[in-house]
This record gives structure tokens, C-alpha cells and sequence, in this order.
């Protein structure tokens, strides 16, 4: 079937594409690419998205698209056999009503969500909601959902897509969507519009709910994933040029541009602190680092998503007991063996001027020079004879067996912080001893699959 034919919005002329360059090969023929619209329809396509998620319902970012039910759709091929009678419909001045408006199930609850697109929704006025449900009143849709599991040009995803592009373009041109600088003049280029359309329910959607079907709740921690690796990426970029402003010596500089030197924190859903994620493969001293943020360790270790460990940053910045946990190989592949980042108390790191320790002036080699036998000690990495001689020494002070602490008293701390779920500010218990080293956290975590890079970010 010929998908231009599935609307009744008239035909605007071809428009041309966007870049003359080869595009990269479709993955599915429904998918649409920068190459195959012009830049000034970038506004209309951005808010028609907007416009399918408030009709479908999609309006969190972990959102899974549903199917229409089995009664729904029983009820809706008795009413039309053709897709001719749903053009006559969506063309009708007054066409009949075939189910009772208050039936319809589009508009409840959509400005209680939280995401980008749900508080997006806010700009609607009630006309424009009332004038969508009449709408699709009269394609007898009770709820809007294509389905997933027919052709894209069946013919109920042709009533789908029909309602949506002539409620989409009757409302834009009433100003619902202004507030996205939407192009009028381009709501007309109706071709765009129905491949627009196929990108995101037939492509984008279709592979969220596939990947919903395989794997329960892979969608939410995709989603939660993405929300933490851009907090996190933040938060290095944070810290990066707060170092760099603050002149941090160059060994600090290198570990904090790194993003798999910062662990995913999360903020606490009641309480206004952010939780420390414990990166396996990170030690003491490199977790030990202060921050803008009221930051704390929750006694039970809470691990980090992310296992797999970052290559060659000096040896320090890995925990020892996960450290021994590695093959010979993989001993020698991770970790830079020839550099050292941080003094062996970290608490004596990065103090103002005219307290700073005085090896924290050193250049990096030297600094390396002067503790990197110490720290390789500690790490089983130098003959016995010099390991035994650091017992008791600076051993201790990188990645030995410390003192249980007991007794911490909490009294003093912010009335948001529970005694019972975090350590203080700053303190980091027994989080990094030999018993939270998990055997098969050294692994390489799934690939995420590749969003789509045409498909416009929090809409």
C-alpha cells in the first residue's frame, strides 16, 4: 500500500534533502535520517514527537509503548474494512460519533509526569485536549496505541496514523506548539510528516517495546542509565576545571578528566544528599576526594553499575584487594605500573596553601619516585624482602588491613541523614576491604544498543 496515501492532509512539494553527503545505511526501512528532511522541518518533527508521546501516553523517558487490546481492536475493524472510510472521516466537517467521548482515555493524568515531555504537555490548553478527544471519537479509538505487531500500513496503524498527523496539524496551526519555535510553514510537507511518523512509532518505539519483550525492564534501566552517565559526566567535567582553575597538580588533572574515575552517584529520593556509589576497582584513596555536593557512603555497600575497569591510570587509583583478584595478565594490562597519583594518607591531599603537605609540591616524577615502591609493595608487587620491610611502614598506609572503626556518632549530623543508612560525611567504613571484592565483577558490561542519532534528546 502506498503510504502517501494513508492521510488526507494535502501534499506539499517534495522537499529536499537536508545534506547532499551519503547517509549511513538504514536499519530498517522506516527509519528516517537528517539526509531525508530539510533543517527548517527539524522544529515541526521535534514537536510531532511531542505530540505522539502525549497521544500514546510515553511520558517518562523509561515509558514502554503498549498495544491496542484484543476488544479494541475487534471494535474498531467492525466499524471501518478500508482505509477510503477512515480518509472519509478524518475529511467529514461533522462525521459521527462512534463511541462515547467520555470513553476515550487520551488526556488523563498527562501533566503529572516529570520528564522533559510531560512537563512540555503543560502548554496545552484544555481546547486542544478537547479537540483530540473529539477527534478520536470519531475514529472510535478508546485509546491511542498502534500496534507493534502489524505492518506499519494496516489498517488500524493507518487510523493511528491519520488521527495523529490531522490532530498534530490542526492544533500546531492554532499555536499549541509555538512554544518549540515550530516552522508553520513546514506542517504542511506532509511527506516528511508520514515518515516522521513511521521513525518513531514504527522504528524508534518498535525497538523499545522488542527490547521490553526480551528483557523486562530493560527500557527503565536504559533510561536511568543514560540520566546517571550524563550526571557523571557532569560531575567529571565538574571537577576537571575545578582543578585546573585551582592549578591541582598534574597527576590529580589526569585521573579527574577521566569519566570512569567518578562513580555514578545518585541523589537520595527523599533526602536532599547524594549517595556514593562504590566502584569496585577504586581505592581509598582515590574515592577520597571532596566534593561541592553533602556526599556519603551508605553503610551496606551500594555497588556501582559499572565493573569494568579503566585502563592504565596509576596503580593507586585501584583497590589492592580487587587488585589481587586479577589474573597476572590483567595485572599488568590495567593499571599503569610506573606512576603514582596520590599520597598515602589522602587527608593530607589538596589542604590550602599554607597548610600543604610538602611532597604535594613535587613534580610527578618525582612524587612517582619517591612512593611508587611503597605502593607497589602494597599492591604484591615487589619481592618479599622489601614487602616484609614495609609491614608496619607506609604498607599500611597503601591498602593494608585498617582498624574496624566502632562506636561513630552521628548526633551531630544534618537532620536528613538517617543514622542507620550512612557514614559520615567523608568516612568510608569497611566499604573497601577484601569482603566486598565480588568474583565476577571483572566483566565487560553489555554494549548498549545505539539510539538513534536523528531522534531529538528528552522529547
Amino acid at each position: 500500500m502506498n503510504k502517501n496515501k494513508r492521510t488526507s492532509c494535502a501534499k506539499s512539494a517534495p522537499a529536499q534533502p537536508a545534506s547532499t553527503s551519503t547517509p549511513t545505511p538504514k536499519q530498517n526501512p522506516s527509519q528516517m535520517q537528517s539526509t531525508d528532511y530539510p533543517k527548517t522541518f527539524a522544529t515541526v518533527k521535534a514537536a510531532l514527537y511531542v505530540h505522539i508521546k502525549i497521544l500514546w501516553g510515553l511520558l517518562e523517558q523509561d515509558s514502554v509503548p503498549k498495544g491496542p487490546s484484543s476488544e479494541l481492536l475487534t471494535e474498531f475493524y467492525s466499524a471501518f474494512s478500508t482505509v477510503e472510510e477512515i480518509e472519509t472521516v478524518a475529511q467529514a466537517s461533522s462525521p459521527p460519533d462512534l463511541i462515547p467521548r467520555r470513553d476515550i482515555q487520551f488526556g488523563r493524568g498527562i501533566r503529572l509526569g516529570q520528564s522533559k515531555a510531560a512537563k512540555l504537555v503543560g502548554h496545552l490548553s484544555d481546547s486542544y485536549v478537547c479537540y483530540v478527544k473529539s477527534a478520536l471519537v470519531h475514529f472510535g479509538l478508546r485509546v491511542w496505541s498502534p500496534n507493534l505487531e502489524e505492518n506499519s500500513d494496516s489498517l488500524y496503524n493507518s487510523a493511528c496514523q491519520i488521527s495523529a498527523i490531522a490532530t498534530f496539524r490542526q492544533i500546531a496551526a492554532a499555536g499549541a506548539y509555538n512554544y518549540v519555535n515550530i516552522n508553520l510553514a513546514e506542517i504542511n510537507n506532509v511527506r516528511c510528516l508520514i515518515e516522521a511518523f513511521d521513525h518513531f512509532v514504527f522504528f524508534h518505539s518498535a525497538n523499545q517495546y522488542k527490547k521490553e519483550i526480551q528483557s523486562a525492564g530493560k527500557n527503565k534501566l536504559d533510561a536511568s542509565m543514560k540520566v546517571i552517565q550524563q550526571n557523571q559526566s557532569r560531575l567529571c567535567k565538574a571537577r576537571y576545571k575545578f582543578a585546573v582553575a585551582n592549578q591541582y597538580p598534574e597527576r590529580y588533572q589526569k585521573v579527574l578528566k577521566e569519566i570512569e574515575a567518578h562513580s555514578d552517584d545518585e541523589r537520595h529520593e527523599t533526602k536532599n544528599i547524594f549517595v556514593i556509589k562504590t566502584l569496585p576497582y577504586r581505592s581509598k584513596n582515590a574515592a577520597d576526594s571532596s566534593d561541592a555536593w553533602i556526599k556519603l557512603l551508605p553503610k551496606e555497600p551500594c555497588p556501582s553499575r559499572y565493573s569494568a575497569p579503566p585502563k592504565g591510570f596509576p596503580i593507586d587509583f585501584y583497590c589492592p584487594h580487587w587488585f589481587e583478584e586479577l589474573t597476572p595478565s590483567q595485572q599488568q594490562l590495567i593499571p599503569n605500573l610506573e606512576s603514582v597519583a596520590f599520597l598515602p594518607d589522602a587527608s593530607l591531599s589538596l589542604l590550602p596553601k599554607k597548610s600543604q603537605f610538602p611532597d604535594e609540591k613535587l613534580t610527578d616524577r618525582s612524587f612517582t619516585h619517591k612512593y611508587l615502591d611503597g605502593v607497589l609493595a602494597s599492591y604484591g608487587l615487589m619481592d618479599n624482602n622489601l614487602e616484609n620491610d614495609m609491614v608496619g611502614g607506609d604498607s599500611e598506609l597503601y591498602g593494608g588491613e585498617e582498624d574496624d572503626e566502632e562506636g561513630i556518632d552521628l548526633a551531630d549530623a544534618s537532620p536528613d541523614i538517617s543514622e542507620e543508612e550512612f557514614l559520615l560525611e567523608g568516612e568510608s567504613g569497611g566499604l573497601y576491604d577484601e569482603t566486598f571484592i565480588d568474583d565476577d565483577e571483572y566483566s565487560n558490561p553489555e554494549d548498549d544498543e545505539e539510539m538513534d542519532a536523528d531522534f531529538v534528546e528528552g522529547l
